[in-house]
């Protein structure tokens, strides 16, 4: 790719993040805030699945 290209892309995505950056932050401090059984709730499966992989790791190496 081009230098041009390369420098028209990275405007582009700043420009689109500047866009969405009003938006986004209305939305997130409009949100209902979580409550610890909501973040328990969240985190049990992600620590299963990298518990998972740390196991499938663990039996690939022998």
């Amino acid at each position: 790719m081009e230098i041009w290209e390369q420098i028209l892309l990275g405007a582009a995505a700043i420009l689109i993040l500047l866009w969405f950056l009003p938006g986004t932050k209305k939305a997130v401090e409009d949100s209902p805030k979580g409550t610890r059984e909501d973040w328990l709730g969240a985190i049990k499966p992600v620590l299963m699945v990298i518990a998972f992989v740390i196991f499938l790791i663990l039996i690939a190496r022998g």
